[in-house]
């Protein structure tokens, strides 16, 4: 699969051992936060393709950003090992699949600096641009979505499965109860005001709402 993309150097190193052997793991945490079962998808083909595809552009873009700062040969392989602990970072996985949900304006490249300066010590070189990355990888991703029906097909499914869930999730509540007793059983229990508060000597003294209060219909009309 890989043979089939045109690629540098850098590109092909980092992404050598999905290729031979992790992929399909890496698919499925690549996708953990976009897809919650994969026992469902019956070809994951599409997904594994998207995957590479996307990877590839990603380090493509950052490959690019580093010669365009000038920086050796010698000194761009020494980022082979950094870059392939970076694309293994759960949160980088995160952002990175977050354009294969929909179409976003922009992506999380904050996000992605925050995770290498964590990550590695060797620092990236100045004018190094993470937003043109994010930028140019976020156009290809899009294009990997369009270019796909197998690949729509997939989220597309998903996307659905989880609305209903939602849906489903926040349906209300029938009530199992008979409604008409519980209107007369409020009504008798609050027909009376209680003033046994007040001292009456003992008399068991109870006055009706409607004795103090008078439809707002009659006060409008002037009767009382």
């Amino acid at each position: 699969m890989l043979e089939s993309i045109v690629v540098g150097l850098v590109v092909k190193e980092v992404l050598a051992p999905l290729v031979k052997g992790a992929l399909e793991d890496y698919t499925k945490d690549f996708f953990k936060d976009r897809i919650k079962d994969f026992t469902k998808i019956l070809e994951p083909k599409p997904l594994e393709k998207a995957v590479i595809q996307a990877l590839a552009e990603f380090l493509e873009q950052m490959n690019q950003e580093l010669q365009d700062a000038e920086v050796s040969e010698e000194e761009l392989e020494q980022y082979i090992k950094p870059l392939q602990g970076f694309i293994n970072d759960s949160e980088v996985k995160k952002v990175l699949s977050l354009p294969f949900e929909g179409e976003i304006q922009s992506l999380d490249y904050s996000a992605l600096e925050k995770a290498w300066n964590e990550m590695n010590d060797k620092p990236l070189p100045e004018g190094f641009s993470w937003q043109r990355v994010g930028k140019r990888y976020l156009r290809k991703v899009n294009a990997i979505r369009r270019e796909s029906s197998e690949l729509r097909e997939i989220l597309d499914s998903q996307k659905l499965e989880e609305i209903s869930e939602n849906t489903r999730a926040m349906a209300p509540v029938v009530p199992d109860f008979d409604l008409n007793r519980y209107r007369n059983g409020l009504c008798k229990a609050y027909e009376y005001l209680n003033l046994e508060v007040l001292h009456t000597d003992g008399y068991n003294y109870g006055l009706k709402l409607w004795r103090m209060f008078r439809p707002l219909a009659k006060v409008v009309a002037g009767v009382i």
